[in-house]
């Protein structure tokens, strides 16, 4: 958990210093962020899956239906899921600076939502036991 949390820090970090020279690369490092947070949480609700598409079940399932993260956090994790996949693999595809100014923020605002979560799920963790 702490580790994957300390990567999405460092991926936030990347992006960070690839704007605004680098979009593709800063899109890329913004999804892996938000990953790695959606994949802590995961690991503090003992879930685990080897795909991309397996951690997007399990979050939508255990987080989004059961109305853990917003509605909004979620929807913004699924666009910038697309954004990633156009960066990396779509031809001539340009971003905007300003909208990626503003997908850093909201992967900033999801970051820290979810590291939240994760606190509280673990302090729950250890009241049970």
């Amino acid at each position: 958990i702490e580790y994957r949390s300390k990567r999405a820090e460092e991926c936030l970090q990347t992006a960070k210093r690839n704007f605004p020279h680098d979009l593709e690369t800063v899109i890329n490092r913004l999804y892996y962020a938000c990953f790695y947070c959606v994949i802590s949480a995961l690991l503090c609700k003992n879930l685990h899956t080897k795909s991309h598409k397996g951690v997007n079940v399990l979050f939508n399932k255990h987080f989004v239906k059961t109305k853990l993260v917003p509605l909004e956090l979620a929807k913004f994790y699924m666009q910038i899921l697309d954004r990633r996949y156009e960066a990396d693999y779509m031809d001539f595809t340009e971003f905007d600076e300003k909208q990626v100014q503003k997908w850093i923020e909201q992967t900033e605002n999801f970051i820290k939502f979810m590291k939240n979560l994760i606190t509280d799920i673990i302090g729950e963790n250890t009241e049970n036991e």
